[in-house]
This record gives structure tokens, C-alpha cells and sequence, in this order.
């Protein structure tokens, strides 16, 4: 009997070709940063109150006081603009001008640009005590001078309204101020009317 042996001779080969690197993939790469501290140059820390000095371009973007504040982005201070609500987490604010406590219309009226700092005092002391919060708007001095600005708004529809005037005077030491508004309403049927001098 004979017996036959196939030997099979199997050559391997190793094929390896140079590839170019795949730029399309980046490698990150991660980093710990140190303490990180955010500054904001027209916000500052004093004693017993936020000091907020606008910036221009704050005043640029603001037709109101009540924008003004907005823009200001004092941390824990919500301004509703078209009800003149400021409130912060735990109550309402109190508005002043020049340390004399005021009303929407007064603050509405206010031009951006005639602004100098507001003050914010989240633990009120001194005459502030009574608030819960207190802002102060601090006015620029005005030598000489005014202006009068008249603003309307009337609803789409059937009446609604909201008109003001305001008028600011100084010479020298005198200043007059005449604020002036009335508001109007109808929806449908009650009719109101409102003047504030």
C-alpha cells in the first residue's frame, strides 16, 4: 500500500502599507484650570451695598431707568420693565433718587445717560433700615440746563393709553421737576381714568 503525502506550503505575507495621519481627528487634551475668578469693572463690593456704575454700553441699550437697572445685571436683582416691579429673592426692592424714595412713573422718566451709579443695599442700614432692600439711583449734577420728554402708548385696539410728560429745569442751586401722566383705559366696557401729577 502506498501512501501519499501532500506537503501544502502555506506562504504567509505581511502587507503593510504608510499611512498618512488622519487630520480630521484632534486629540484633546484635558487641563485643571486654578480658581477662576470673574470681574466685572462696573460692579463693585463696598461696605454695606452693591456700587453699579453703567457702563456705555449699558446706556446705549437703555431708553428707561427700569432698562437701565435691567442692564445693570445686579446679581439676585429681577426687573419687570413695564410694571416697574424690582424684586430679588427675598422681596421687593425700595427705589430711590438721590436718597428720596420714588414711584414708577419718577423712574420710567429717567434718562440713562443722566444716571451716575445705582447703589444697592442688600442689608439696608441708616435710612435705609426700613427697607428689606434698597436701591439708590444716584443722578449726574446738572449746572445748567433741562429737558422735557413726552412719552405715549396706546394699545392695539379699542383705546388703552398710558401718556407722560416729564420736565427737568436747573439754574444754578434751582431745580424744577414736573412730572405729569395720564392713563386710560376701556377694555370693552369699564372705563378708567387715572391722572398723576
Amino acid at each position: 500500500m502506498k501512501t501519499l503525502f501532500v506537503t501544502i506550503m502555506c506562504l504567509c505575507f505581511n502587507v503593510s502599507y504608510a499611512q498618512k495621519p488622519d487630520t480630521t481627528k484632534t486629540s484633546i487634551q484635558a487641563k485643571e484650570l486654578d480658581e477662576v475668578v470673574v470681574k466685572a469693572s462696573y460692579l463693585t463690593r463696598e461696605d454695606d451695598h452693591i456700587l453699579a456704575i453703567p457702563t456705555k454700553e449699558q446706556r446705549k441699550h437703555a431708553v428707561t431707568g427700569y432698562d437701565l437697572l435691567n442692564n445693570l445685571m445686579i446679581p439676585g436683582v429681577s426687573v419687570e420693565r413695564s410694571t416697574g416691579s424690582v424684586t430679588t429673592p427675598s422681596g421687593a426692592a425700595t427705589l430711590y433718587i438721590d436718597g428720596r424714595k420714588v414711584d414708577f412713573r419718577e423712574v420710567q422718566s429717567l434718562r440713562p445717560k443722566d444716571i451716575a451709579r445705582v447703589d444697592f443695599f442688600d442689608v439696608p442700614t441708616g435710612k435705609y433700615a426700613k427697607d428689606a432692600y434698597a436701591i439708590n439711583i444716584v443722578m449726574k449734577p446738572l449746572n445748567n440746563g433741562g429737558y422735557t420728554q413726552l412719552d405715549a402708548s396706546q394699545g392695539a385696539g379699542y383705546l388703552n393709553g398710558d401718556y407722560n410728560l416729564v420736565s427737568k429745569f436747573v439754574t444754578g442751586t434751582k431745580s424744577l421737576n414736573i412730572w405729569a401722566g395720564y392713563s386710560l383705559e376701556n377694555p370693552k366696557s369699564s372705563m378708567n381714568k387715572n391722572e398723576v401729577f
